[in-house]
């Protein structure tokens, strides 16, 4: 269902000249005092523009017949388009194994307030979503609330997924990045246009979630992007994943097109039905999750990411930090964001895989469990189990101590400790806070296994951000009242880079000494209060953690 809907009829509002492609854009839905436009800022990167760096939609003609509809791969886009639809997500496989979504699908969805004008210079959000570079979109993130109350511009952003959007393979001429370029390609369509729908294009603050917050990290190192954007959220960056190597993206390119697509020039690929580029895609997932792609240094959950090519992305941002280097903007203002459980959903997949129902193993010692942490964390498992940190021991008298402290590894070697390693690193230099989620709302809803339900995890801090459409849960009291501070926190920092607001603890920068850096947990030390400080939460397991 739209979440819009039910506002003033989309004929009734003005029209909006956009510069870039010069086209007239009917708003889409008012609802609540927010308006919401879908616009596109590319050329639809289909038939020949397939595996190509974006093309800027102002190099559109006036003819109709060079554009798509934003919800149809074949019917042409009219000439004044009718920005009241949201765009479908870029083209995926569900988790039925279904083809969905469009390969036409480069478009921002922008949330202003009613009474925003062109001179309003609103600070502006702009939002990459998640999905490990493979699923994911806009459509399911409704920002009007924070948008209205905060008197803000948010700009969701859509980029391509999976091989379509990252696949990489010089011999053939793919350059790969062409979702990184997208985002970039958007950011420049924000700077260029937003102050049409009340937006200061000088205060950008460029934020994501999970491989978004990715995304994110990777132009803090790129320096086509070092004026886009002036501050910077990451929620949720697995940041114990590095980008890949040439060498590594070529590898993962060749077994792409060689083992599963089975093609041998690039007309074969560039021609090829979405649905088998998809499902060569899937088995290169697949396969890649088992260890068997025969790669060097390769994520298992991410096959299919950012490039450090040399030319677009001059450096690994993991590098940077182990080496105490510095961004392309150094004095960048950014924050750090982790939930307390981020590894939940994943290690339940993983254990109903593989035992289903149970009985689940009771220690470590499990062949299964000792395969897991090898590959999971190869040459650092012996220190792990050296530290006796994770031990299910110190559970004693529970049956699924051995998941439960699994959660809290990969919890703590995925997310929280490079997170607070990288803070610490970049806060020589410039203004960087770190904080963690202790509060949030199932993102999945009901369909949130039952080991997750109380547990804070990985995507459980968006409900506080944004409205859910497809999920029917409502805050409780204790959630609105985190949602509260966690609006008037990022409304702060995305106005002058300082985080703090009136009403809540002092949010310290997080220093730059191991073991005592500040961090703000969201939800307080029961979960239910407003947020408070705490000082190197997992400072023991942190130290024993180093990058892959």
């Amino acid at each position: 269902m739209d979440p819009l809907a039910g506002g003033r009829d989309a004929t009734s509002l003005p029209f909006l000249l956009i510069s870039s492609p010069n086209l007239l854009l009917s708003t889409g839905r008012t609802s609540n005092g927010v308006d919401r436009y879908t616009v596109p800022y590319a050329v639809p990167p289909v038939g020949t523009n397939r595996f190509q760096d974006p093309v800027d939609v102002g190099t559109f003609a006036s003819s109709v017949s060079l554009a798509l509809s934003p919800h149809s791969c074949h019917a042409p886009r009219s000439f004044s388009l009718d920005a009241s639809k949201l765009p479908p997500v870029c083209a995926q496989l569900d988790t039925q194994g279904q083809v969905i979504g469009s390969e036409d699908c480069l478009y921002v969805t922008i949330y202003t307030p009613s009474t925003a004008t062109p001179s309003s210079k609103l600070p502006v959000l702009a939002w990459v979503h998640g999905g490990s570079f493979l699923t994911g979109g806009t459509a399911d993130l409704d920002p009007s609330a924070f948008a209205k109350s905060q008197k803000a511009v948010v700009v969701l952003i859509s980029y391509r997924l999976g091989a379509l959007g990252w696949l990489k393979l010089d011999k053939f001429g793919f350059t790969g990045n062409y979702g990184l370029k997208d985002v970039i390609l958007a950011l420049k369509f924000i700077q260029s246009d937003i102050a049409a729908y009340g937006g200061d294009a000088s205060t950008v603050t460029l934020a994501g979630q999970s491989s978004g917050a990715e995304i994110v990290k990777s132009l803090l190192v790129t320096p086509s992007a070092s004026n886009l954007f002036r501050r910077a959220i990451m929620h949720s960056a697995p940041l114990d994943y590095k980008d890949q190597s040439v060498e590594t993206a070529n590898g993962v390119g060749n077994a792409f097109v060689d083992r599963f697509a089975h093609c041998s020039d690039s007309v074969c690929v560039k021609t090829a039905s979405l649905d088998s580029l998809l499902r060569a895609q899937a088995d290169l997932v697949q396969q890649a999750q088992f260890g068997n792609l025969s790669v060097p240094d390769i994520a298992l959950a991410e096959p299919l990411k950012t490039c450090v090519d040399g030319s677009l992305v001059t450096r690994d941002f993991r590098q940077v930090v182990q080496s105490g280097g510095q961004l392309e903007n150094p004095s960048r203002e950014l924050i750090f964001t982790t939930t307390k459980d981020e590894a939940c959903i994943t290690i339940y997949g993983v254990f109903a895989a593989y035992f289903q129902n149970g009985p689940y193993p009771q220690s470590f010692d499990n062949p299964y469990v000792q395969g897991m942490l090898t590959m999971f964390y190869g040459n650092r498992a012996a220190a792990i189990l050296d530290s006796g940190l994770w031990d299910p021991s110190l559970l004693p008298g529970d049956d699924d101590a051995v998941r439960k402290q699994l959660i809290r590894l990969g919890t703590d070697f995925v997310w929280t400790c490079p997170n607070t390693i990288s803070a610490r690193s970049l806060s020589n230099v410039g203004k960087v806070f770190l904080a963690q989620f202790d509060i949030g709302s199932p993102f999945n809803g009901a369909n949130t296994p039952a080991l997750c339900k109380n547990l804070v995890g990985h995507q459980d801090d968006l409900p506080l951000l944004f409205r859910i459409p497809s999920s029917a849960a409502r805050l409780t009291f204790v959630q609105q009242t985190a949602q509260l501070e966690l609006f008037a926190r990022w409304s702060a920092f995305m106005r002058d880079g300082d985080p703090n607001a009136r009403g809540y603890a002092d949010w310290p920068l997080v220093g730059g000494q191991a073991g005592e850096e500040k961090v703000l947990v969201f939800g307080g030390a029961d979960g239910r209060s407003k947020g408070d400080v705490q000082t190197a939460p997992r400072k023991d397991e942190c130290a024993v953690y180093t990058f892959a």
